[in-house]
């Protein structure tokens, strides 16, 4: 441990990269931080409310959008072993260090992507999805958007994130596409709820805005 930290510190670019210990649903962890990136010394609570609940027994590709910082992804990875976990965020530096973290804990079925979209190539081939709320009620959309047509139908939705956040005015939107939701825990001004993709529920004003105009080929509406 020592070692990594003096390897870490001897490289210029990685001068100010930390290693924290954390528990997160039961298990011992270490990810990779740095000053500047979102709750940068800390699991934040949605992310551990994602760690706790999001259930991939059936499932053999799941999407999550939000990288934080890798530990929900890395947990469920291990919890269910049969599921290759894809994650996405706009975030370049977060990203980078997540990878990191992903070496650091060997979560070989774990897999950043340097995109901001899995569409049109993978629409309906992921069985599960989730969605750490981001800063911004507009890529909140885009990324339900996203995640209803990555989906298979029958796929699960699951949402977390924090009240002074926004997550109930996002459950709501995620509800005018997808149906009712399930609310499954409320812990530290955070809430997750899971919902299921079926045929879309209604056609909400702001679906053609939330549309990502990198997506090319016909991705349908309903």
């Amino acid at each position: 441990f020592l070692d990594y930290i003096h390897l870490m510190s001897s490289r210029p670019e990685n001068s100010t990269l930390q290693i924290i210990e954390c528990q997160v649903a039961g298990e011992q962890l270490q990810f990779i931080t740095k000053p500047g990136l979102p709750n940068w010394n800390a699991v934040s609570p949605a992310e551990m409310l994602l760690a706790e609940w999001v259930d991939l027994s059936s499932t053999n590709q799941a999407v999550g959008f939000g990288v934080g910082h890798c530990m929900a992804a890395i947990v469920l990875s291990r919890r269910f072993e049969a599921s290759r976990v894809h994650l996405l965020d706009p975030d370049f530096p977060s990203l980078l260090v997540a990878q990191e973290t992903i070496d650091r804990n060997a979560a070989a079925r774990v897999c950043i992507h340097h995109r901001i979209s899995f569409l049109p190539e993978f629409q309906g081939e992921m069985d599960t999805a989730w969605i750490d709320l981001p800063k911004g009620r507009d890529l909140t959309r885009r990324w339900l958007l996203e995640a209803y047509h990555l989906l298979r139908p029958g796929g699960r939705l699951y949402l977390a994130g924090a009240n002074s956040q926004g997550i109930q005015p996002a459950i709501r939107d995620a509800q005018e596409i997808f149906g009712p939701a399930a609310i499954l825990d409320y812990q530290k001004g955070n809430r997750i709820a899971r919902l299921v993709r079926k045929q879309m529920h209604s056609n909400p004003a702001w679906l053609h805005q939330a549309r990502c105009s990198t997506w090319s080929g016909p991705v349908a509406e309903t």
